[in-house]
């Protein structure tokens, strides 16, 4: 590392030294909804689609009926 600033140099190798930090991503409850869409069933002789949501930490689910 010619012509390279010591100060920069030392810096560089403190950093090297240090690693990276390994964060895991955890999810906050009820900032990370989750949904699907699924084919339903007929009603009337018209198509439905539902829609259903949840949240991962909770045991409650909403299913909506669409028509499409």
């Amino acid at each position: 590392m010619a012509g390279v600033d010591h100060h920069t140099v030392k810096r560089y190798v403190q950093l090297r030294e240090q690693g990276r930090v390994y964060r895991p991503w955890i999810a906050e409850p009820a900032l990370w909804p989750q949904w699907d869409w699924g084919e339903g069933p007929r009603i009337g002789g018209r198509r439905t689609s539902l829609w259903c949501a949840w949240l991962a930490w909770s045991r409650f689910r909403v299913v909506i009926p669409v028509f499409d």
